[in-house]
């Protein structure tokens, strides 16, 4: 029963795909109800300040919580990190990133829901596009997740705006993971994605690493030279 639950759970994945498209328009409405929501409040950072419980927020995270369970699944009952490792470390990363948003919803402000929405964009449109218009959607995803990290780091560091110390390390946090969501993108386009390691190439996969590494390591190091060198003088200890 252990070695085929695994196989069945595989079968319901294959067969929720074909429904996949439809759960998306659902979720993509979830996160513009929650981006047009910080807009209107115009939240485009976070803040001190607790987030009310309200509808928009409420059912973001439960938009989250459903995104955390279907990856935990498949990271469990499949072999995922082996026949697709860039999908294994992107859905891991983005399982660390939703329980953080998930246990502090303040996070949660235009610049963070930018991202959001651009990937749920990309999963809606994958299937309706060519390669090449798909390719370019994943690009700007990647660009967002880059982009929205070095915005959090100028609202809060280059302009000098406090923080308290849990919101600071939930600002990093959030930042080295939106960074290592983008390695794992980046990585799994250099190789050409379904990175197998029962037929890897070894001298494309050291090549792929290589290059995300290139592109993001700016930004990881920049993050830790603020986080360990700099954040002190902009921290509330309140």
């Amino acid at each position: 029963m252990i070695e085929i639950f695994p196989i069945k759970f595989c079968f319901i994945l294959n067969n929720f795909n074909n429904v996949y498209y439809y759960f998306n328009f659902i979720w993509l409405f979830q996160i513009g109800l929650t981006l047009v929501y910080c807009l209107l409040k115009k939240k485009y950072f976070l803040n001190n300040s607790s987030i009310h419980n309200n509808f928009p927020i409420n059912q973001l995270k439960i938009y989250l919580i459903t995104q955390i369970i279907l990856y935990l699944m498949e990271l469990i009952l499949t072999d995922i990190v082996i026949t697709k490792f860039e999908k294994f470390l992107h859905h891991s990363f983005a399982i660390l990133l939703f329980a953080l948003v998930v246990h502090h919803p303040n996070i949660i402000c235009c610049n963070f829901m930018l991202p959001v929405f651009v990937h749920s964009v990309y999963w809606l449109i994958s299937e309706t596009v060519n390669h090449d218009q798909s390719t370019l959607v994943l690009m700007i995803y990647n660009m967002t997740l880059i982009s929205s990290s070095c915005l959090f780091l100028k609202e809060y560091f280059w302009n000098n705006k406090q923080l308290q110390i849990n919101m600071r390390t939930a600002l990093f946090l959030v930042c080295v993971l939106a960074t290592c969501l983008c390695f794992s993108n980046v990585m799994g386009y250099f190789y050409g994605y379904n990175v197998n390691f029962k037929n890897l190439d070894d001298l494309k996969f050291l090549k792929a690493n290589f290059y995300a590494l290139v592109l993001t390591l700016p930004c990881f190091s920049y993050l830790i030279y603020l986080q360990y060198f700099k954040a002190d003088r902009y921290l509330i200890t309140v």
